[in-house]
């Protein structure tokens, strides 16, 4: 499973996110032109779209998943979740589709 991240300067928040938490941000209506780039987190604080980054994981790992992991602020895993746990401390909230 993916996991993304994304600070927020305004806030000095970090929130994390699953893939379905992910969504495209273009400002402009014109999806045509989306890039990576405009993968965004919604704030758990302010609720402003932030850029979100995809989570890296080490390719083998001996260290074990915990606390280190489940509040890292950072794009880097290194433990063996694989990523799975790692920012989910700081999960997005979901807003409703308006």
């Amino acid at each position: 499973m993916k996991r993304y991240t994304a600070h927020c300067a305004a806030c000095a928040l970090t929130t994390s996110g699953s893939a379905d938490a992910v969504r495209v941000y273009d400002p402009t209506g014109y999806a045509l032109f989306a890039t990576r780039w405009d993968l965004v987190l919604d704030c758990r604080g302010c609720g402003l779209p932030r850029s979100a980054t995809l989570v890296r994981v080490a390719a083998r790992s001996a260290y074990r998943c915990g606390e280190r992991c489940i509040e890292a602020s950072g794009a880097d895993c290194a433990c063996d979740c694989g990523g799975r746990n790692h920012g989910i401390a700081f999960e997005a909230v979901r807003r409703a589709a308006s």
